[in-house]
């Protein structure tokens, strides 16, 4: 029996074979997985992960692919979106007594952090402002510690239920959780379900005003109109990683279709037909150029997935 018909006996959600990853990334790059699934429910996701373990498949969860390089011979295993249903709970524990000004707040994996935002605002829950504009699932931005306006997801993270290859369901308490600058203690082996967090009540108009104020200074810096995949490059710790490559006068420096933005030097843009393997010339182009001229070597902030 063919892999592709023992799968298919296999989940209950939906499967696609030799899926392009260039119409689930933002940077709109990629060549094709041998498998797309989307599981049905937790259930479902488990028989997955347990399919590719015994056949030694390679395996990635992809949220929105908003951080992704996929690399043009695509992906040799399962991708899998949680895009059912069962992942895409949100609730607001709207009880006075829990906690003195603070409210829960459950999201799970698949929910959009923009969406997450507009609603925590629309009941006057802050601490979430800082992701107006910032693209992607909830899941994916707590693993890489997504953030802006020095703050971050695991700032007002509180506890995380994941699915360990190994060991099942388990809620990771915040005393079990390490976060810092892009990145988090969780590991490749977890699957993110869903996410606790603590927002504070706060004045609804003031919550409006600091989205506004943050999304027009971001509409203003960033090449938010074209593919691309978010800042390329993690910040140094006292300087900005596109300061750094707009003196070493790479902006709108070009490879193929593949071009570092003139608006804002720490993101690449896709110009219509780039490659992934233009993306990483580029990518390693400005790496030797900023340690030639400044003696910093910049490290990537984006994932590249694939063969």
């Amino acid at each position: 029996m063919s892999l592709a018909k023992e799968i298919s006996e296999i989940v209950k959600g939906r499967i696609k074979f030799n899926e392009p990853l260039s119409e689930h990334t933002s940077l709109r790059i990629g060549g094709p997985a041998d498998y797309w699934v989307e599981p049905k429910d937790l259930e479902d996701l488990r028989a997955v992960l347990q399919f590719a373990s015994t056949k030694r498949l390679p395996w990635k969860v992809l949220g929105e692919g908003t951080n992704i390089l996929a690399r043009d011979r695509g992906f040799p295993g399962l991708i899998i979106s949680l895009r059912g249903d069962s992942f895409q709970k949100l609730e607001f524990n709207e009880d006075t007594s829990y906690e003195c000004c603070k409210r829960r707040v459950v999201a799970g994996a698949a929910v959009l952090l923009s969406k997450l935002m507009s609603e925590a605002a629309e009941r006057g829950l802050g601490g979430l402002e800082f992701a107006v504009g910032i693209p992607g699932t909830v899941g994916g931005a707590l693993v890489m510690n997504a953030g802006a306006q020095s703050a971050s997801v695991g700032d007002v993270t509180h506890s995380v239920k994941v699915l360990n290859t190994s060991n099942g369901v388990s809620l990771l308490k915040k005393d079990a959780l390490r976060f810092g600058y892009r990145r988090s203690n969780l590991g490749k082996e977890e699957v993110v379900l869903e996410v606790e967090m603590k927002l504070k009540k706060k004045d609804k108009n003031e919550i409006d005003n600091l989205i506004k104020d943050y999304l027009s200074k971001r509409r203003e810096a960033q090449p938010l109109d074209q593919p691309s995949a978010g800042c390329i490059f993690k910040n140094p710790s006292d300087v900005s990683a596109g300061e750094l490559i707009d003196k070493a006068n790479l902006k709108g420096r070009r490879i193929g279709d593949a071009q570092i933005s003139t608006k804002h030097a720490n993101f690449i843009i896709n110009r219509g037909e780039a490659k992934a393997e233009e993306v990483i010339s580029l990518v390693e182009t400005v790496r030797e150029e900023v340690l030639r001229k400044m003696g910093i070597r910049l490290e990537p902030e984006i994932e590249i997935i694939g063969e």
